[in-house]
């Protein structure tokens, strides 16, 4: 009936079977109607269809069964809704779905971030960055961020009480001559900060300041250096 243009429901040919569409107009209207009174009942369907399962489980619950195999143990008699093995399932499950959604999420933000980047864009907001500005993010996420850290600083009732003179930041023990921390405490930390410091030396050439020196041809260090 399609190579004869006809409707393929009643077989009648129209205007719109002969420009190549497969039901005719009562047809094609008939279906269309049909199909809105589907949707327009589907949510009253699926309330219904919620409603007596959350009375299922509830029964369930009430006979202290698990809602997911039906048995008992020491589980559900102490009123949780499914059973010891049952749970362990649901968590493993659970934090595999979570998993995996953090994963797409970090690879679209990753994917997002480059492209902003190879744009010259910022990589936090997306927004255009002054031509000058050699930083991943923009003037505005710079100065959001600087405010926050300021505020959660500024929350922290104990981090200005341990700035005492005389006394370490850490444990407010003596200091050290011409340190702000003890003896202690800086023999602690001095392994993470010479770490550190020789990673700093590695990535010096990522730092902004140094490609702000490459771009200028070393004028940015002549400047600080008469400064």
């Amino acid at each position: 009936m399609r190579l004869e243009k006809r409707c393929l429901n009643c077989g009648k040919q129209d205007e719109r079977t002969l420009s190549g569409m497969s039901r005719c107009q009562s047809c094609a209207d008939k279906e269309n109607r049909m199909q809105r009174e589907r949707m327009d009942a589907a949510p009253q369907k699926r309330a219904a269809k919620n409603a007596a399962q959350r009375e299922w489980r509830r029964m369930l619950r009430e006979r202290c069964l698990c809602v997911d195999c039906k048995k008992q143990d020491a589980y559900t008699l102490n009123g949780h809704a499914r059973c010891f093995e049952c749970s362990q399932k649901n968590s493993i499950q659970a934090c595999k779905v979570a998993r995996a959604t953090q994963e797409k999420r970090n690879i679209n933000a990753k994917a997002r971030r480059d492209q902003w980047r190879e744009d010259g864009r910022c990589t936090r907001c997306g927004g255009v960055k002054l031509p000058y500005d050699l930083h991943m993010t923009c003037a505005i996420c710079r100065a959001k961020s600087k405010a926050k850290r300021e505020d959660k600083l500024a929350k922290q009732d104990s981090y200005y009480p341990r700035r005492t003179p005389g006394l370490c930041y850490f444990c407010l023990h003596p200091v050290m001559e011409g340190k702000k921390v003890c003896q202690r405490c800086y023999d602690v930390r001095m392994p993470g900060m010479k770490k550190a410091r020789e990673t700093a030396w590695k990535n010096n050439g990522k730092h902004v300041w140094r490609r702000l020196n490459d771009t200028m041809g070393g004028k940015a260090t002549t400047q600080g250096g008469n400064a």
